[in-house]
């Protein structure tokens, strides 16, 4: 399989790669591709939880981002680029959180907490397959941390896909420690983990000879 891959990606242009840490690893080596290329290389734990243990407990209250929220979530997203890839250039992370928060306001996959009638941290989905939602881009800003908002608006999220849209799983990457411990209060558990890596440029895949 690995020594067939090259020549089945041969020039398709590749950006970064995520998968489990073992599967990510070989293809790097299969392709070429190597460490000095990546911008981030990051391994992160995969947790999952199954919505039919959520506890029934109150509901939070969460809403869906409006046009009104552009620019508070402009300047969280830069806080959750920062957090996670420390070293991007300052213009891309600039372009990358525009763009974000655009796609925030105009899809249904952002929710924000709201506490005294003010956002304090956003969760979205990123992608579903099945009855199984993939957890992403959870942030809550410096200020507001260390009070359990990230399980908050994660576990509201769910509950709420959960009861209108028949999901019955879901999954995510814990960014660190901290971020698994927080999951993991709402019934996440560890089940693999994955790597992610980014490429500084786009790199094409060389024919095999």
């Amino acid at each position: 399989f690995w020594s067939a891959l090259p020549a089945a990606l041969s020039g398709r242009r590749v950006t970064g790669m995520t998968g489990l840490t073992e599967q990510v690893g070989h293809t790097l080596d299969a392709l070429g591709l190597q460490a000095e290329r990546f911008t981030l290389d990051h391994h992160a734990p995969i947790l999952a939880l199954d919505l039919r243990t959520l506890p029934d407990t109150p509901e939070p209250a969460i809403r869906a981002a409006t046009s009104d929220d552009l620019p508070l979530l402009e300047s969280w997203f830069r806080g959750y680029i920062a957090d996670t890839e420390p070293d991007r250039p300052a213009r891309q992370v600039a372009e990358e959180a525009l763009t974000a928060a655009h796609r925030a306001v105009h899809t249904a996959d952002t929710r924000l907490l709201i506490e005294d009638e003010t956002p304090r941290a956003m969760a979205a989905v990123l992608s579903r397959a099945g009855d199984t939602v993939q957890v992403g881009t959870v942030y809550v800003p410096p200020e507001h941390r260390n009070a359990g908002r990230a399980g908050t608006v994660v576990a509201a999220h769910l509950a709420d896909l959960r009861d209108r849209s028949g999901v019955t799983s879901a999954v995510l990457f814990a960014h660190n420690a901290a971020a698994a411990r927080a999951y993991e209060r709402i019934g996440f558990r560890h089940i693999a983990t994955a790597r992610i890596v980014k490429l500084a440029t786009p790199q094409e895949i060389a024919p095999c000879p």
